[in-house]
């Protein structure tokens, strides 16, 4: 799992030692090269994340060379951002570009809801994906943002939050997901172990 600081890695990774399954914390670029799954996480601001990335040598060269191996990465709320193009939140900030979209600001496209976006909502499947596996249709997940991809080729669920956005995609090995798996209880447990069962 990527350990960058400020992210919520940690509450990741003792959810998932909690399950019963072993998991590294690194920011190291070679400790990538022996994962077999990989994990975005991530809370914050884009542009700090992104330049954290940079800030490591041959970071972001690596995380991308995983991406492209066909082995399965996972995007959790800024850590699904980040696999795109750009951001809304900091256009100067260089994202992945590993996914076809670009973040925007939900502020920009509703007029009566507060945001950011924070507590439980549903989730609306529009495409098969292999981590919904056993999750009912309009399962509620946790969320807790103020930016959104809000159309993509990619997408395998929406929310409506006013309007809908999209809360995960699929690019194939890579996955994203808006909400937060680790603080979704039973079905976003069940969510990281579709992941990792890949």
């Amino acid at each position: 799992m990527l350990g960058l600081p400020n992210t919520n890695a940690p509450a990741v990774s003792y959810l998932l030692e909690t399950i019963g399954y072993s998991n590294k914390i690194t920011i190291n670029s070679h400790d990538l090269y022996g994962m077999s799954h990989l994990i975005i996480p991530g809370i914050g601001f884009i542009s700090a994340i992104t330049e954290e990335i940079d800030a490591i040598e041959g970071l972001r060269e690596q995380i991308v060379a995983f991406c492209q191996s066909g082995k399965p990465v996972l995007g959790i709320c800024l850590g699904m951002q980040l696999l795109g193009f750009s951001s809304e939140e900091n256009i100067l900030a260089k994202c992945l570009g590993i996914a076809e979209f670009k973040t925007e600001s939900l502020a920009n496209h509703i007029s009566t809801n507060s945001v950011p976006h924070i507590g439980w909502n549903q989730v609306s499947y529009n495409q098969t994906s292999e981590i919904f596996t056993g999750i009912p249709e309009n399962t509620d997940f946790y969320f807790s943002h103020s930016f959104a991809v809000m159309s993509s080729d990619l997408s395998t669920s929406t929310t409506n939050f006013e309007i809908d956005f999209v809360s995960s995609i699929k690019s194939n090995n890579v996955f994203g997901v808006q909400f937060h798996p680790e603080r979704s209880q039973k079905f976003g447990i069940k969510l990281l172990e579709n992941f990792l069962r890949l």
